[in-house]
């Protein structure tokens, strides 16, 4: 689950009330494969470390939200009717991580998580309607994650792990790069996941 706040402000040509914020909240839920690899040491029945990284292969859209504005007024300067549409898209996710782990035995452990990610995001929105449009460049945000799983472990190599996460990201900053009034977007993204994970041990 992808859970967004965040708001838009008209900027340098508008001064104290005239200036206009819009504020938004969004949630996506969205289920995603994942490849990983680790190195672990020292969980042959007592305390180990796990370090490994993570990458979420291809995209997806974390979400999409339309409006339509019809002029109210004939005579306004700038006529701006038409749809609206914000959408955002993230590619190239990629988690840094560690899991201090105890294992109970030689095949069922617990263990933490701890991690630091970073991803892509594309703006791909439909907004350019009117002299006041505006339109956004891409951004890269980092983010901190933690977590908690349990894995188990067979003599034959293949193990298994059922893991709860939750990743808090970077305020993301934008600016408008069209349009008479610069704007700005500031949004803050977090997840929350629960996973299930299947691996072998060479």
């Amino acid at each position: 689950t992808f859970d967004t706040t965040g708001s838009e402000t008209e900027g340098s040509t508008e001064t104290g009330s005239d200036k206009e914020t819009n504020s938004g909240s969004h949630s996506h839920d969205v289920e995603y494969p994942a490849l990983f690899i680790e190195a672990t040491a020292g969980t042959a029945g007592g305390f180990g470390m796990t370090v490994g990284v993570e990458i979420i292969p291809g995209s997806t859209s974390i979400g999409s939200k339309t409006r339509t504005d019809t002029t109210s007024d004939a005579d306004e300067d700038s006529q701006d009717d038409g749809t609206y549409t914000a959408k955002a898209e993230v590619d190239d996710h990629i988690t840094f991580y560690l899991e201090p782990t105890y294992m109970l035995n030689d095949n069922f452990g617990l263990y933490g998580k701890l991690g630091a990610t970073h991803v892509n995001i594309k703006s791909l929105e439909t907004i350019n309607v009117g002299a006041d449009s505006s339109a956004y460049g891409d951004k890269g945000a980092w983010g901190g994650m933690v977590g908690a799983g349990f894995k188990a472990v067979h003599g034959s190599g293949l193990f298994l792990k059922l893991e709860v996460m939750k990743t808090e990201y970077s305020e993301i900053k934008l600016k408008s790069t069209s349009g008479t009034k610069a704007k700005n977007i500031v949004a803050k993204p977090e997840q929350t996941a629960g996973r299930i994970a299947i691996g072998f041990n060479f």
